[in-house]
């Protein structure tokens, strides 16, 4: 915690309450901030939300600004920060806001300081025992089942600065002289830089694009069953042992024969109709892409691979016994072994995983320009043990923290492009069972595309517009 005294503390100026938000809003932008949220408009505990980019990525600051020369005892001020406090205490460790308190002035400056950066545990005392008789029954009580531990550690992570509208005012306007930090420098550093990467040269290129051209079987089995739904089948037999389908009311469509479907051969009514895949296509699109698309999902877990919402990933069992686990390595189109599972360890106990990384890819067909094709996107999936995803905002930052310039170079992207069709679609199946579901498609290359116009080649250590203008436009490295 840390209480700044902005110009002199006796001056005490009454400004109206918007007013003096204008001059923090002023102030707060001049250091980098960028506000969410107004109470005015809103009308929220909160006076406004921040957010800083440079100081604490995605977490939120929490602004409550008082006109006024204010008692560490008032009682308005006190409620205020019991109901602050509740609402943080009950958020999520990767949730919880930063609280910055503006004040005109403050009474018994010395109190302040003895409350908030000493933590006086007489004064603190003294002070819950009366504010606590102001706030309503249910806050008391949900305020007295929290360890006082916490509430001390919420004082100390409150910054509180002292100041008149006056002195913000004119600490903004230095600020904004010479800060890069600024919205307005920012912008005009993002527009120009912006402007730099899109400049075009004039001449021939081939765009090589993430775009599979592939060709599909003939013809479409449809295939009436006794089946209710796909539960019913998962009691007759495991997932693995049957060919690729969809399973719609009663009926199963699929691209594999009835041959290849002998195992349900006792629960279809009567001969397959066969469809043609063209007429399909036309009719109706998107009962096509869907048949693909679960054909698609069935080659990923042909090849040992898992899906888990849009994402396909590599899996292993190796990972269920962490004391035993070891990098999880494959052989890519260059025939040499690539990473495809890393650990990441606890930085404290060395030997403990903290969470995994898996090579992972988002794999579905779409028809573009009345022609399907299949794309593929290279992407990271992190678990904590090999099955159980990260998600939310946990994963976002993992994404940020890894990610790095060179993954999204041209050549680098379509490397990993690469590696990914190789291994769903150019690299032989373990089973021949698996070969025979899928002898009839035929994966091709990439397509590509005759353009005019080359982008400027930048450095290889160039950095994703975001973290290049929130580095205030200097290049850094960054961890993938």
């Amino acid at each position: 915690m840390s209480i700044l005294m902005l110009g002199k503390e006796r001056e005490s100026l009454i400004f109206n309450s918007e007013s003096y938000k204008t001059s923090v809003r002023k102030y707060l932008e001049s250091q980098g901030y960028f506000q969410t949220t107004d109470a005015f408009v809103e009308g929220s505990l909160e006076d406004m939300i921040f957010f800083n980019q440079d100081i604490l990525p995605g977490k939120e600051f929490w602004i409550e600004a008082k006109a006024q020369n204010v008692s560490l005892t008032d009682k308005d001020f006190s409620i205020e920060l019991v109901r602050y406090f509740l609402r943080w205490i009950k958020l999520p460790k990767e949730r919880k806001f930063k609280l910055l308190i503006f004040l005109q002035s403050v009474k018994k400056p010395q109190r302040w300081k003895f409350f908030f950066e000493k933590r006086d545990i007489a004064l603190i005392d003294e002070w819950l025992n009366k504010v606590l008789s102001n706030v309503t029954t249910d806050e008391a009580e949900e305020f007295n089942s929290i360890q006082k531990e916490d509430f001390l550690f919420f004082l100390s992570d409150i910054q509180i600065i002292v100041s008149d509208a006056r002195t913000l005012d004119s600490a903004a306007r230095e600020k904004t002289k010479t800060s890069a930090l600024s919205p307005k420098r920012k912008a005009k550093s993002l527009l120009d830089e912006s402007e730099r990467r899109n400049r075009i040269i004039q001449e021939k290129c081939e765009l090589i694009s993430n775009l599979v051209k592939f060709e599909y079987p003939s013809t479409i089995f449809s295939y009436k069953t006794k089946f209710k739904n796909i539960e019913e089948i998962w009691n007759i037999s495991s997932e693995s042992t049957l060919p690729p389908y969809v399973l719609e009311g009663n009926i199963i469509y699929s691209f594999c024969n009835q041959e290849q479907f002998h195992i349900l051969n006792d629960y279809f009514i009567g001969k397959p109709t066969e469809i043609v895949s063209n007429d399909l296509l036309l009719t109706n699109p998107q009962q096509f892409i869907k048949i693909i698309n679960f054909h698609l999902d069935k080659i990923a877990r042909c090849k040992d691979l898992r899906k888990y919402s849009d994402y396909i990933y590599f899996f292993s069992k190796k990972v269920e016994n962490f004391d035993e686990f070891e990098d999880y390595r494959t052989h890519s189109y260059t025939g040499k072994n690539i990473q495809v599972i890393k650990a990441m360890y606890d930085k404290n106990e060395g030997s403990r995983i903290n969470f995994l990384i898996h090579r992972a890819v988002l794999l579905k067909a779409s028809l573009l320009w009345d022609i399907p094709y299949i794309t593929i996107l290279p992407v990271r999936h992190f678990t904590t043990d090999g099955r159980k995803a990260i998600e939310g905002e946990n994963k976002s930052r993992l994404d940020r923290k890894f990610r790095k310039s060179a993954y999204n170079r041209s050549l680098d992207y379509l490397r990993f492009t690469q590696f990914w069709k190789y291994y769903l679609f150019d690299k032989e199946f373990k089973n021949e069972i698996f070969t025979k579901w899928f002898e009839k498609f035929k994966f091709k290359g990439f397509e590509r595309f005759e353009l005019i116009g080359v982008p400027e080649s930048i450095a290889k250590d160039q950095r994703f517009l975001e973290d290049w203008i929130n580095s205030g436009g200097h290049s850094s490295e960054t961890q993938m």
